[in-house]
Order: C-alpha cells, then sequence, then structure tokens
C-alpha cells in the first residue's frame, strides 16, 4: 500500500457551508496556525540569507564605488577592482538565483523554506490541506519580488497584511494569492507527518460519520464513494447519531449474553458468530441440589483485590424443581467508552490492553483484550494500555508511538509512563485512534 500525503494527486478540498475552506475541520485535525512573531522571524531569516549571498558583489564593490563618487565613472572603471566587482555582481545573482529556486521548489514540493524550518512552520494549500504546488509557490515569489518596485513600503505592507485577515487564520496577501495557510508544527500536528495526518482525518471522518455507515478510508482513489467528513459537523451542528457497533447489535440478539473481559469481535472487521453447540441430554434422574464443586473460582494466592479479574460459572441443571440457586455476581459498572475511528464502541470496566495480538506481561491483570485489525502493520502487537481507574494511556514501548491529542495539541507518549485522559482525548496509536468518551456515552 502506498501512501501519500493528504491532498496530493488532486484530493477534493473540505470547505464550510459559505463554500471557503473549513476553518474547523482544520482545527479537528490539530492544526494550528503560525503565530505572527515567528512568521516574522521566518522572513527576517531569509532576508539576512538574501544579504550574505551579495557579498561576493559588495565585498570588491565598495571601495570600486567609492572611487566612482570621487573621480566618476572614467575613475570607477580605471580602478583595478572593476572587475573583480563585476564577476563579484555575476557570483551573487547566480547565488541568489539557486536560492530562489530552492525556496520555491522546498515550499510548493514540502511546505517549508529555509526560515519556516528554523522557526517551526509549515505552508499548506488552504483548501486540501496538502502540498501547496511549485505554481502556487511561484506566484507568492513573484508578487513578493513586485513589490519592491514601491521602495520600502511595498514590501512592509505585503508583511503585515496577515493582521489584516477577517477570518483570523493569519492568512496575507500573498497566502491569498497561492492559496496557502502557515500551521504551527512546533505545537500541534505536522501535516506533512505523512500517518500521523491520515489518522487524524480517519478519526475526524469517523467521528462526523452518519449513522449506519461504514468509517472512510483515505487510501482510496479519488471517483470511489466513500463517507467523508461532511461541511458543518464541527462548526456548531449538531452531529449524526454514532452507528450501531457490532457489541450494540450483539447485545439485542435473544439468547446471547456477553460478558465483560470477553473480546468476541475485533474493532475494523466483523466475524460471524461461533457456533454454539447444544448441551448433551441428560438421563432422566432425580433434581440434585448445587455443590461447592459447581462453582469454579481461579487458584490465585493471597487476597483477591478489585483489580484480580474473577471468572466464574455455574452450571445449572435442566430440570425446573431445583431446592437451591444461586445467582451470579453483577457486572462491573462501566468506567469509560473508547470509539474507535473505524465508529466501533467499546465500554471499559478496567484496563484494557489495544494492539494488533494484545497479551498481558506476567503477572499484569487487565479487564479487556482488544486486537485490532491492522493490514499495514503499523500497529504493535501489544501497542497501548487504557487504565480505567485512574483514567490513562500507556505505551507499550511501541514500534511507531502514541499521542494524545487535547484541545488541537499532540503529546507524544513516553514508553511506560501514563498520561492522564479526559473526555474528549484522542490516543493515536500507529496509523489508528481512539476517543475516550465518558462511560456510556460520547464525549
Amino acid at each position: 500500500m502506498s501512501w501519500e500525503l493528504p491532498g496530493q494527486h488532486g484530493a477534493a478540498p473540505v470547505r464550510d457551508e459559505t463554500g471557503r475552506p473549513d476553518a474547523a475541520y482544520a482545527a479537528a485535525l490539530g492544526l494550528l496556525p503560525a503565530p505572527l512573531g515567528r512568521r516574522a522571524l521566518a522572513s527576517a531569516i531569509e532576508l539576512a540569507a538574501f544579504a550574505v549571498l551579495q557579498l561576493p558583489y559588495w565585498i570588491p564593490a565598495a571601495p570600486v564605488l567609492q572611487a566612482g563618487l570621487a573621480g566618476g565613472p572614467q575613475a570607477m572603471a580605471a580602478d583595478p577592482g572593476f572587475g573583480w566587482m563585476l564577476a563579484g555582481a555575476g557570483l551573487a545573482g547566480a547565488l541568489s538565483l539557486a536560492f530562489a529556486i530552492v525556496q520555491i521548489v522546498l515550499h510548493g514540493r514540502q511546505g517549508v523554506t529555509l526560515g519556516k524550518a528554523v522557526t517551526g512552520i509549515r505552508s499548506v494549500n488552504v483548501a486540501t490541506l496538502g502540498r501547496p504546488g511549485i505554481g502556487r509557490a511561484l506566484a507568492r515569489a513573484v508578487v513578493l519580488w513586485l513589490s519592491f518596485l514601491v521602495p520600502v513600503v511595498g514590501p512592509i505592507l505585503v508583511l503585515v497584511s496577515p493582521v489584516f485577515d477577517s477570518r483570523r487564520r493569519g492568512r496575507g496577501w500573498l497566502d491569498q494569492v497561492g492559496a496557502t495557510w502557515f500551521v504551527d508544527v512546533a505545537n500541534g500536528l505536522d501535516p506533512y507527518h505523512e500517518k500521523r495526518m491520515l489518522s487524524a482525518r480517519k478519526a475526524v471522518d469517523a467521528a462526523s460519520a452518519p449513522a449506519g455507515s461504514a468509517a472512510p478510508r483515505h487510501d482510496e482513489p479519488l471517483g470511489r464513494p466513500a463517507q467523508r467528513y461532511r461541511p458543518g459537523e464541527l462548526s456548531g451542528q449538531a452531529r449524526p447519531a454514532a452507528p450501531q457497533t457490532a457489541w450494540a447489535k450483539a447485545a439485542e440478539r435473544p439468547g446471547l449474553a456477553i460478558s465483560g473481559g470477553i473480546v468476541d469481535s475485533v474493532p475494523g472487521r466483523a466475524h460471524p458468530p461461533s457456533p454454539r453447540s447444544s448441551p448433551a441430554p441428560r438421563p432422566a434422574s432425580a433434581p440434585s441440589e448445587i455443590s461447592d464443586e459447581t462453582v469454579v473460582e481461579p487458584d490465585v494466592d493471597g487476597e483477591i483485590d478489585e483489580s484480580t479479574v474473577r471468572r466464574i460459572e455455574v452450571h445449572v441443571a435442566d430440570e425446573p424443581e431445583l431446592d437451591v440457586t444461586r445467582a451470579r455476581p453483577r457486572g462491573k459498572p462501566v468506567l469509560a467508552t473508547l470509539g474507535f475511528d473505524t465508529g466501533d464502541r467499546f465500554d471499559i470496566t478496567g484496563a484494557a490492553l489495544i494492539g494488533r495480538n494484545p497479551s498481558p506481561s506476567q503477572g499484569e491483570v487487565v479487564e479487556h483484550l482488544l486486537p485490532i485489525a491492522d493490514d499495514t502493520r503499523s500497529i504493535s502487537k501489544t501497542h497501548l494500555l487504557i487504565t480505567a481507574a485512574p483514567l490513562a494511556a500507556v505505551d507499550r514501548a511501541s514500534t511507531n508511538g502514541s499521542s494524545v491529542v487535547r484541545a488541537g495539541t499532540e503529546h507524544p507518549l513516553a514508553p511506560g509512563e501514563p498520561f492522564a485522559l479526559v473526555p474528549g482525548d484522542v490516543v493515536r496509536f500507529g496509523d489508528r485512534s481512539v476517543t475516550v468518551e465518558s462511560a456510556g456515552g460520547r464525549s
């Protein structure tokens, strides 16, 4: 499977109800506008680099020009350094042209220039949130160069124009010409981190998908039917009801009981129900009471605390004339709900391990094992631990790492270190993500 940057090869733009680029969608992904102070610093760095490239001209030209001011053009032409001045002018011009070409190509293909790289800023297409394109980057450069035709005033107006953005996204005149938007990758999501960007798009699209629809796939080519984020979902309108999950459907089937801690389906992949064998008929005999041997307890040394998993099976005879009936223990309360990027939601009553084929370490006790279908193998076998009391996420030294996105800011998880969670947090692991919701409902 080939990974492409979002917005590459003609990806459809995302617009709001008014037809303009959807700022709410970009914010939901975790993209932050670049601060104006750092944008100004980036411009100053690039101007300083351009000035340095002019030194091959100014070093030999300074005494020649001084001689020309004192003795006129003939004295300047007769100066021994005149030839060096011409050679320096050619060298400075070639270096400046090469610098400009590299800047334009890098801006168009990677959204970065010298100043942006130093200050932690990237540029994206404002509509697709992908690469700006070399043509757009060239248009920006041409307008910037034309502004110098009006000395001092022209460049200053261009550089301060982001302050006048009516939508307060920091987009100046150059951004309007190039259809670009500068984002802060030091504190927010990096749109050029392919896997994280794809995971963020999946999470937002899954959250806004209508009931009963499948989660969208951003690795499908254009033109194929896929449910995507709909304009307005994140800008104030109510979201549609969550799709019915495999667990909810199974709970509605008559005669089928689902016990906490036993996983009978995988988020993102449907499995046919396993056939249940009928109990063998028992020979007619007098009804008997349930003996103590009927109750099966795990062999655990020492006292059993709340974190220990207890599985109790009670085998009840078919005859209705039992003198003694023992009730099953009540299920544990739901402490949180995990909403996966596939649209599936799972209630947890204790700690949950997530991965391709998760398994607890020696001596570790967990309530749920949640295997995740992952064709790209971006998820480790045992990738992530979600604890319920207290609610926290712990990366299990995974290969591709984990992070928590809260209020648009991404917080990478250090392996083995718990990160406290609150409802509404989005936990990213590999190419997948899961949203933490309050118990039994959306965040």
